[in-house]
């Protein structure tokens, strides 16, 4: 290895790394501000609900509400879990990105790097940046 190739590959690693001490910083204020919203959530669900089966109308419309609400709850659900996931990975690859770096050649192109690491990991634009 030049030192040209060692100084591109320390170069890429330094990016990577940058990139995913951003990434925790990131998702750790989403999921926070994630927490706040279930809270408004669940206080605005408390004062707007209302259950009323006074009526077959009612009772469609109780369920109806106590739906929309469940949908919303599970909506914001699978947000927190989805940044937990991609929260958990980045911590677990902060330390050491990628063990290994492999250049494929696909029908005479230039070679493409592909590194590995313990898990897969994509950038912001849904590029992969780490496969596992």
């Amino acid at each position: 290895m030049t030192q040209v190739d060692f100084d591109a590959e320390q170069a890429h690693l330094t990016t990577i790394y940058q990139y995913l001490v951003a990434e925790i910083a990131r998702l750790t204020a989403k999921l926070a501000a994630l927490q706040q919203q279930g809270r408004q959530l669940k206080q605005s669900f408390n004062s707007d609900t209302s259950l009323n089966f006074e009526t077959i109308s009612d009772n469609l419309d109780t369920f109806a509400s106590i739906e929309a609400n469940n949908r919303q709850i599970d909506a914001l659900n699978a947000q927190v879990d989805q940044a937990n996931l991609r929260l958990q990975a980045a911590k677990l690859l902060k330390p050491q990105a990628y063990f290994a770096r492999v250049d494929l050649v696909f029908d005479g192109d230039a070679p493409e790097a592909f590194y590995l690491g313990k898990v897969g990991f994509s950038g912001t634009d849904e590029t992969n940046l780490i496969y596992d």
